[in-house]
């Protein structure tokens, strides 16, 4: 297992912001780091830039799954995919629905661990990890939703941080739904979370009461419910911090239906920022398509932000359709690192 750095020399170094309320939600700025640490992500220095930049085309690879109860069906298919920052190679968490093996840890030389559900649990959804921290949702439409956090420093043996009930989250957001997260720090060094309800029509806005998510006391105050805030049905959404301490929300979806490969591959991507009023408010940036061989956004896509800053997108395959239960995931980068691995990893 990998030291994680002490959280308060992080938090020593970032500026004091006032108190989240319910009506107040702050200065929506993200903490921002140009190098790596375990208890954040680094920020990007152009995020319309990066997104752009992408190759419309990705690199293709793929794991061994044989493990898991196969998938099946259209509505049994992988649900998130995300990147996580260890050393070595591509360390992947990746999501799936109709089983309680809900998530699977894959190494560079294939699954290491899988991650069991929570009781009565049987959907988890789009997720995000923030440094050595995994967000999983989990949802039940008969009326509960839940969402977990996972510290995954030592791959082999994930542990549970913190669960986040939502059974009582009033409308127009729903207790028995949670589609997808993503989360990020605030520039006091809370955690804020964002949970796509509905594929992401309605979204719940959470802060956490403090920035040591392993320290007693932790809890997340729902602050803000957006609807019809985004455009496109979210099957995965990621917080994004800009150089500049600005915080984007960037969601992948696929526009057809039914899926696979019934429509195009998309990424859009907002920017929060907040009223005169203080209301939370998302701004649209941009969108594109992408064209995936092997992957389906209507199954899961995430980014990833490397050690030098470069974004990197992932998606994979809507189910496990490979000789041997191979699972295809592929990797998006920007054209001109497409030559070679970029600096960083």
């Amino acid at each position: 297992m990998r030291a994680v750095a002490p959280l308060s020399l992080l938090i020593a170094l970032a500026p004091s912001l006032p108190a989240p309320g319910a009506t107040d939600p702050g200065v929506w700025r993200g903490l921002v780091s140009t190098s790596y640490t375990p208890a954040l992500n680094r920020c990007v220095p152009d995020v319309n830039s990066a997104i752009t930049a992408l190759d419309a085309r990705g690199t293709a690879s793929g794991f061994h799954y044989a493990g898991a109860p196969a998938l099946d069906g259209l509505f049994r298919h992988f649900q998130g995919i995300t990147r996580l920052p260890h050393p070595g190679g591509t360390w992947l968490a990746v999501s799936r629905s109709g089983s309680p093996r809900a998530v699977a840890i894959v190494g560079p030389n294939g699954v290491v661990s899988e991650i069991t559900a929570p009781d009565g649990q049987t959907h988890a959804g789009g997720i995000q990890a923030l440094g050595e921290i995994l967000a999983v949702p989990y949802e039940h439409k008969a009326g509960r939703s839940v969402i977990m956090l996972y510290d995954v420093t030592d791959a082999s043996h994930p542990r549970i941080i913190y669960e986040l009930d939502r059974s009582e989250v009033p409308a127009p957001s729903a207790p028995g739904h949670a589609s997808a997260v993503a989360l990020t720090r605030l520039a006091d060094g809370r955690v804020a979370l964002i949970v796509g309800v509905r594929s992401s029509r309605v979204l719940d806005l959470y802060v956490s009461n403090q920035a040591d998510l392993s320290a007693p006391g932790l809890e997340f105050k729902l602050v803000a419910t957006l609807a019809n805030a985004v455009e496109g049905r979210f099957q995965s959404q990621n917080l994004v911090t800009q150089c500049d301490g600005s915080l984007f929300l960037i969601g992948t979806y696929n526009n057809g239906f039914p899926g696979p490969r019934m429509g195009a591959d998309m990424i859009r991507w907002y920017r929060l920022g907040q009223n005169a009023n203080g209301a939370v408010r998302l701004e649209a940036m941009g969108k594109r398509k992408v064209t995936c061989r092997y992957c389906n956004f209507g199954a899961a896509a995430g980014v990833y932000v490397a050690p030098a800053g470069d974004l990197i997108l992932y998606g994979i395959e809507h189910r496990d359709t490979g000789p041997n239960r191979t699972v295809y995931y592929e990797e998006f980068r920007a054209r001109s690192m497409q030559s070679g691995l970029p600096s960083g990893g």
